[in-house]
Order: structure tokens, then sequence, then C-alpha cells
């Protein structure tokens, strides 16, 4: 009777010792319960079989036969893609901001407005390019009216020397921004490096956890998680697993082909960045030495979202602020050049937004010109510069300059409203994903007092069996004395 009470009595200390791992594993979630990164873990228990004996059939008890996470393999996944799908239009939105910064409007303008050039405050803000040109054209309006006003002269000369620093501030500020997104590709670059680092070193800690069992080395595998979703931050990639199903982080070439980043323990390549590839490069992204580099097919990510905007929106209204400037320079000294001395008002070897400049002929008000014969009275080179600046110019798309410029702000607002709302999509999937993810293995302070409450009450009971159990070996032991 007794060797059975004893096997009874190590069944139930080794019970004890489950449900007290068990409270563990139900406190360590708790404590992890503001961690969006952390899986809920639960312990399985299994019994231990039964053995015959010379007391009969005797249960062997109960053992831990797992620990496992509420893991979603296809919701972890999808929230990596998705991961780099947001950073990527954040990243173009929060650098379409500083482009709207740059060029001194606010880039979200109405098809009609660009389509008016009357009332230009209401169109365009009143310190950007637009609002300059259309400054300078009432004044050489003005100066139509009253061609021997000397007062009006000093208006104009002061509204072109305006006009120009605008053109020059614009071309400034968008210099200084396409260096400045440079610098935080380049940063972008380097963390995606240090992150495949990071990840090739939790594989291995991860191998070295596992020797024995596969999948038990679950906090590793929540921080390798973490690792990847911060790397799809930066740059898109997916995952593959190797013949022994360890983790591998690819992505695609220019070709489509499959080139490793990390294969389980080692970074087979790094990520360079080439700042001079244009939007019609396609791909900016390389491993491999420059030269004999292979380039890279990156489609999410802040790194990519950056570069896009950079070859994109910035670009495109750099491009169109050198086209305004030149085609200003040009046609205006075309008619301006008829007047008496033959002289241009403006350099014609600046033809930039940031070369265009007065005339070296032209230092004050006094010096510009009004007619082709020096009369008093006469306006008609004034009249006829009145009337270009409300002429449709052939280099701008049959707009008027404040047109052009308007229409240029149009398209780049779309361009920039579109993104944003790309984004606020993203968004709401992304925490979809999350939401269902949390669902899914996110812990739960209410199943996990549960279940704290029924292991302690498991604890309770088994420890008031052991304590009969032990009364009675006691009562054995003292029967065996007498």
């Amino acid at each position: 009777m007794s060797s059975g009470l004893y096997t009874a009595l190590i069944t139930q200390a080794q019970a004890l010792g489950i449900q007290q791992k068990s409270i563990e594993i139900i406190g360590q979630n708790i404590a992890n319960v503001n961690n969006p990164q952390y899986s809920r873990q639960k312990v399985n228990i299994t019994t231990e079989g039964t053995v015959r004996s010379s007391d009969g059939v005797q249960n062997m008890g109960i053992k831990i036969d797992s620990i496992v996470q509420n893991r979603s393999v296809f919701l972890d996944e999808q929230i990596v893609k998705d991961t780099s799908r947001l950073s990527y239009y954040e990243a173009q939105e929060e650098f379409n901001s500083m482009v709207e910064t740059a060029i001194g409007d606010k880039l979200n303008q109405s098809e009609e407005a660009a389509a008016s050039n009357n009332e230009p405050d209401n169109v365009v803000g009143s310190a950007g390019i637009g609002a300059a040109i259309s400054r300078f054209f009432n004044a050489v309006s003005s100066l139509a009216t009253t061609p021997d006003d000397s007062t009006v002269k000093n208006k104009l000369f002061n509204e072109a020397s305006s006009l120009v620093d605008q053109f020059h501030t614009v071309s400034e500020r968008l210099t200084d921004l396409s260096d400045s997104i440079d610098d935080k590709i380049n940063t972008d670059v380097d963390k995606i490096n240090t992150l495949l680092s990071q990840v090739a070193e939790v594989n291995e800690e991860i191998d070295r956890a596992e020797v024995e069992t596969t999948g038990t080395a679950l906090d590793l595998r929540d921080k390798r998680q973490a690792l990847l979703e911060e790397l799809a931050g930066y740059i898109n990639f997916h995952q593959s697993k190797d013949d022994e199903g360890r983790l591998q982080v690819a992505i695609y070439d220019e070709d489509g082909n499959d080139l490793l980043l990390v294969d389980n323990r080692t970074v087979k390549q790094t990520v360079s960045y080439d700042s001079t590839r244009t939007a019609t490069d396609e791909y900016a992204f390389y491993v491999g030495e420059a030269g004999s580099e292979t380039w890279l097919d990156t489609t999410g990510g802040t790194a990519h979202g950056a570069w896009k905007t950079k070859t994109g929106v910035l670009k495109d209204l750099s491009d169109e602020m050198d086209t305004l400037a030149s085609n200003l320079v040009t046609e205006f000294n075309s008619v301006y050049s008829g007047t008496v001395s033959g002289n241009n008002f403006f350099n014609s070897t600046g033809t930039t937004a940031a070369t265009i400049d007065l005339d070296s002929t032209l230092t004050s008000g006094s010096d510009i010109e009004v007619n082709s014969d020096g009369s008093v009275g006469n306006n008609d080179i004034m009249k006829a510069l009145e009337d270009l600046g409300n002429s449709n110019i052939s280099g701008l798309d049959n707009k008027t300059f404040h047109a052009y410029y308007v229409e240029k702000v149009t398209d780049a607002g779309n361009s920039i409203n579109n993104i944003s709302l790309r984004k606020s999509n993203m968004e709401s999937l992304n925490q979809l994903l999350e939401a269902k993810r949390q669902a899914y293995g996110g812990v739960s302070i209410n199943e996990e007092v549960t279940d704290l409450m029924r292991y302690q009450r498991s604890f309770q009971s088994i420890s008031r069996v052991i304590s009969v159990m032990n009364s009675l070996l006691e009562a054995i032991v003292n029967l065996g004395r007498l």
C-alpha cells in the first residue's frame, strides 16, 4: 500500500510543478500585455500514460508536452508586407509636405484655379512664384498706363528683383530638400544593413536554443519577428525557408530573380544606394560593387518612398520652375530688346530658376525703357509686355506664365493628395490586420486572470492531496512502530 502512496505522491509532486510552470507562463503573458510584438504563450499538458505494477494499472501522471505561441504565420507575413507598403506612403507624404514648404504654395489647387489667371492670391499663396509673377506683370501694366512715372518704374524694378529672388529661393529650397532626402536614404540604408545583421544574429541564437526541439525559442522568435517588421519599414523583402526550415530573407532583383540578403545565420549581401539615379533608371538600390552591381526591385519602405518623392514630384517641380524661368527670360527679352538701347531686361544666360537674374544694365527703375523711340508718352514696348503677360506661351504648354505655374502646382497637389489617400487606406488595412493578430495571439487580461485562477485552484488542490497523502504515510509509518 505504501508503495502506491509513494508513487501517487511523486505523481502529485510532478503535477504541482506543472501547475507552477503554467502560472509562471501566465505571469509572463500578463507582463507583456502592452507589448504588441509579444505573442501569448500557452502550456500544453498531456498524460504520461499508464504502467502495470504489482498494485495493478497505475497512472504515470501528467507532463508538459510543449509551450507554444498563439502566432499566425499568415498574419505575421501579411503585416510585414503591409508595413513596407505603409512606410513607403508615409515617407512620400512626409517629404511631399516639405516640397510644399519649399515651393511656398499649398499644393492642393483645383483645376478651375489652374485655368484662371485672375485674383492670384486666391489661387496660390502670396509668397510663392505664382504671386510674384502676377505682381510683376501688374507692375508692367501700371507702367504701360503711366510710362513716364519714375515711381512706377521703381515699382516694376522692385517687383522684378522680388521675382528673381523668389525663383532663387525656391530653387535653393528644392535643391536642399533633394540633398536632405539623399541623407535620409543613406541613413535608412545603414539601418537596413544593421537590421539584416541583427536578423542573422537572432537566427543563430534560435539555432542554438532549438538544438533539441524546433520552435521552442519563443521569446527569440518574437524578437526576430519584431526585427523583420522594423526592416520592412525601410525596404520590401520576402521570406523563405532553406531545406532545414531555417529563415531566409530575400528580395527580387531587376530581372525578377530571388536574391538572398540573409541565409539563416549569414548576411549574404548588403544594400547600397546610388543618389545619381533618376526616375527613368527605375532602380536606385543595389548589392555588390559599383560598376558590377545588381539592381534591386524595391517597391516599399521609407528608403524607396523617399527616392520616389525625390525623383517624382520634387524633380518635376524643379524642372518645371526651370522651364518657367527659361521661357520668362526668353519671351520677355525678345519684346524688351525692341527698346531704343536694345538691351535685355533679364540676363540672357540665366535661364534656370537658380540662375535667372536682371540684366547688368538694369540697376534701378530709372534704367527701365518703355518704348522703341524714346519719345515722351510712348508706351509701345510696355504695352507689348503687358500683352505678353496675358498671352499663351508655346514653351509653356500654351499657357500664360501664371496659368502654367498654377497648373504645375495643381498637378503636384493632385499627386500629393493621391499619396495621402493611399496612405490613409493602407493605415486602415494595417490596423485591421494588427487587430486580427492581437485577437488571435495577443494577451487578454480577462483570459489570463481566468486561467490564473484555474491553475491556482489546481495548485491548491494538488497541495491538499499531497498533504493528505503525507498524513496517510505518516499514519502507516506510525503503525509500523507499534
